[in-house]
């Protein structure tokens, strides 16, 4: 590994990445979440390890995502903590070998990144990136978005990691490559994911990079809809979602 300072002492960048380890598991294939957080007997199968909720605003999902880790997962992982974690996770990635996903991933929605690094700050650990510009400058917006996820997904084999609001800080033009990062690094790192969003792009996007990886059985689609006092799931298989998307009916 090569890594070096950048300017000052409290700044580290980092420029090759060490050999992969992986951790296996026995990833969720249902759950039952009953009388918890105001969901009653609700029951999904054929989970995948990329697991999408979908649905309208307040009806559950982001206390589902909850419920899963109270009742199943409870060493479940949430993306972008803080900063200071970030740093901290970004340190494990260049251990574990994995700063070359996490650098392409974000190359991916800004080429202009050379590397990657953290800054030591008053509040701790501060993600930054090289654009070519002036040294190291603090990361925002979807880059950090994508760092977080990444970061949370390829430090923590073997485990589940649960991100609410998937598409939040991306533009939609971005989404396909933001998917194909995403589920390699989930993959790799043996990770199975649940996650919520509200946009249609995003399950566009989803649905066409498990289609082109030809992994399609990987993804679950399922919709949380409210029906008098229970909140039911509508689960989506791939000619359901084609149907959706041919016929512009509502699967958010």
């Amino acid at each position: 590994m090569t890594c070096g300072l950048l300017s000052d002492q409290n700044t580290y960048c980092v420029g090759l990445s060490f050999p992969n380890a992986l951790c296996v598991h026995a990833m969720l294939t249902e759950f039952l979440v009953r009388n918890a957080l105001g969901f009653r007997d609700f029951y999904v199968e054929k989970l995948a390890r990329v697991n999408l909720f979908t649905g309208r605003n307040n009806v559950g999902k982001t206390t589902l995502l909850r419920a899963i880790q109270r009742e199943y997962a409870p060493e479940a992982i949430w993306p972008q903590a803080s900063p200071h974690e970030d740093g901290c996770r970004f340190k494990k990635v260049v251990e574990f070998g994995h700063y070359g996903e996490v650098l392409d991933a974000l190359r991916s929605i800004e080429p202009r990144i050379r590397c990657l690094g953290v800054q030591f700050g008053i509040e701790g650990y501060v993600m930054c990136a090289d654009l070519g510009l002036c040294g190291l400058v603090p990361i925002a917006g979807g880059m950090s978005r994508l760092t977080s996820i990444m970061l949370a997904i390829l430090t923590n084999p073997g485990c589940i990691v649960l991100i609410d609001e998937f598409e939040s800080g991306f533009h939609y033009s971005v989404l396909r490559d933001v998917w194909m990062a995403v589920v390699n690094a989930a993959k790799r790192s043996d990770t199975q994911l649940f996650m919520t969003t509200h946009s249609w792009e995003c399950v566009k996007a989803a649905h066409e990079v498990f289609r082109e990886m030809g992994d399609r059985d990987a993804l679950c689609v399922c919709r949380l809809e409210r029906r008098g006092e229970k909140i039911v799931p509508i689960m989506y298989d791939e000619q359901a979602i084609d149907s959706a998307f041919e016929y512009g009916l509502e699967m958010r």
